[in-house]
């Protein structure tokens, strides 16, 4: 039986080992994108059977994400078409908008699953240098436009961390435009690496509901936060 789970900020798909007669077909997809130019696709999609209990086809257009077709990676015996890909862009790659859309299956009445959703950038260099009793202030920016259609979650989470000791925090919604993070939640040592992920996630669903779209992006911006004393000190002992 189909299982789709939208709770507690996160969704999954539970792949049926029999399809059912007439169930829908199902596409889930994970983008996963990151400011050091990298893109990973991984996604699954489920023709499933007509109400005739005849498999459903897949057709043009294929899979697309960010303009570029991903080709099947495997099918399996009962028809689940697995794509999978990686490739290296531009590290601007994170502020475009992100775009998905799922073959097309027959027969279905409903519009295959397709996303327009906003990218995410760093403002200012990638190394930050602070004094030891300095707060960090990361800035970012939200892609302009409006994300077609809205994601049903949007979350961030940020994790500042070395050898020895990490600090986390995430909260619902878009990342604030200056992320705040006072100093003494701030690890020790002369080199901490702060990484964000922004999440988001939707289950679409358009009418008849004969096609099931189950969509996550993550995109990840990375900064090196360096101590100002402790480099300067590092720098008399040489």
């Amino acid at each position: 039986m189909l299982g789709l789970l939208l709770a507690g900020g996160c969704i999954d798909f539970v792949e049926p080992d029999i399809a059912e007669l007439g169930a829908p077909a199902v596409i889930q997809a994970t983008i996963r994108l990151t400011d050091l130019g990298t893109v990973e696709v991984d996604a699954r999609l489920v023709p499933g059977l007509d109400g005739a209990g005849f498999r459903r086809s897949v057709e043009d257009p294929p899979l697309e994400v960010l303009g570029r077709i991903v080709d099947v990676d495997s099918v399996s015996r009962n028809g689940t078409r697995r794509y999978v890909a990686s490739w290296l862009a531009s590290p601007d790659i994170v502020a475009d908008t992100v775009t998905f859309r799922a073959p097309a299956v027959r027969p279905v009445s409903a519009a295959a699953p397709a996303i327009q959703w906003l990218g995410i950038r760093r403002e200012g260099e990638d190394t930050v240098s602070l004094d030891e009793d300095e707060d960090l202030r990361l800035a970012i920016r939200l892609t302009p436009g409006d994300a077609q259609p809205q994601p049903q979650i949007r979350q961030w989470f940020l994790r500042l961390g070395n050898d020895s000791t990490a600090f986390n925090i995430s909260a619902d919604g878009v990342p604030p435009d200056t992320v705040l993070v006072p100093s003494q939640w701030i690890p020790t040592g002369d080199s901490v690496g702060v990484r964000l992920i922004f999440s988001q996630s939707s289950v679409l669903r358009d009418p008849p509901g004969d096609y099931v779209g189950v969509i996550t992006v993550d995109t990840r911006l990375f900064w090196t936060l360096r101590r100002r004393s402790l480099i300067a000190a590092q720098r008399s002992v040489r």
